[in-house]
């Protein structure tokens, strides 16, 4: 750990909400030297215990369900898509778990994926350990915490965000009734042949809806048509419009 200060930001409840005693606090990365340091650390400091080091995605979920702790601490050596996926799967399963990112350098677009994921609080590794141990209380309280740096342009970006999917969902109700019966059906793993099993249409049929759904969407392939409707959780959008 660097000894670099940085100002975090706390955002709701402070560590005076949290429970006596020491903090159970799941740590998770690929660095088997950087878990152990910060894991003597935390005892140093006395009220932040790990009970447990997960090395991967997997691990990290699985060790979640096991010890229900009170924070999951997620480096960034595991992997930016390993990490999202943590957060999200920790989130349904274990909601009563906070996640905070623990990060080599601010990035304002991982950022906003990880506030999207479910993520409450976002550190450098420059901050000293007491702030970290403050950090993770206070997202243990239900806070957020966030560097003081970041949060202006994650709000453009998350507004961005939120205004270019609105846009987004307009291009779905460009598609007819049937165009989006055959996207629903793509997005599911149908083929040509399937999909007209499915609808009682002819293969030559279905691939002419497929190309019909590609050219409105603005995509080139069915992949990039499935991404844009699995990504996002549009099924019941497209449900909806039909």
């Amino acid at each position: 750990m660097s000894l670099e200060t940085e100002e975090i930001h706390p955002v709701g409840p402070t560590a005076g909400g949290t429970a006596i005693g020491r903090l159970r606090v799941l740590l998770s990365t690929s660095q088997r030297l950087v878990g152990d340091a910060l894991a003597a650390g935390f005892e140093d400091q006395g009220h932040v215990r790990v009970v447990a080091t997960a090395r991967d995605a997997s691990e990290t979920i699985m060790e979640a369900e096991r010890h229900r702790p009170a924070i999951a601490v997620v480096l960034d050596d595991i992997g930016r898509a390993e990490a999202l996926r943590i957060a999200r799967v920790i989130a349904q399963r274990v909601p009563s778990c906070g996640v905070l990112f623990l990060v080599n350098k601010q990035d304002e677009d991982a950022l906003a994926d990880a506030i999207e994921a479910g993520v409450r609080g976002y550190v450098t590794r420059g901050v000293r350990l007491h702030q970290l141990c403050d950090a993770i209380e206070r997202v243990a309280s239900g806070g957020a915490v966030i560097p003081d740096t970041m949060i202006g342009p994650l709000l453009d970006r998350l507004v961005d965000r939120r205004s270019a999917s609105k846009e987004e969902d307009k291009v779905l109700m460009l598609l007819s009734a049937r165009e989006r019966q055959v996207l629903l059906l793509l997005a599911d793993g149908g083929n040509s042949d399937s999909i007209a099993k499915a609808l009682v249409i002819s293969r030559e049929t279905a691939r002419k809806h497929v190309q019909n759904i590609l050219m409105k969407m603005g995509v080139r392939s069915r992949l990039q048509a499935v991404a844009y409707v699995v990504q996002d959780g549009r099924h019941a959008l497209l449900r909806a419009g039909g």
